[in-house]
């Protein structure tokens, strides 16, 4: 995997994030901050930046590193939902 795919993969788990975002502030107003599905936005939103601050660490590094990472599969599995 090369830079620039770590770096789209980053950008769309940005996306994802925004959009986690946008729809918590949605849900929060109809029907307030403790609802459930508000709260499971706000998760959905956590998870995507947690991805997004992932794979801007593994587009980063060296080559060869990023590479044997991604090879023996020491990433986590759900960063690839994104």
């Amino acid at each position: 995997m090369t830079k620039i795919e770590c770096l789209n993969k980053a950008e769309a788990a940005r996306h994802a994030a925004k959009l986690a975002s946008e729809r918590h502030a949605m849900l929060a107003s109809t029907f307030g901050g403790a609802h459930k599905l508000a709260q499971d936005a706000l998760v959905a939103h956590d998870a995507a930046i947690d991805a997004h601050h992932k794979w801007m660490d593994v587009a980063y590094l060296h080559p060869k590193t990023r590479a044997s990472l991604i090879r023996k599969q020491a990433l986590p599995v759900w960063m690839f939902g994104y």
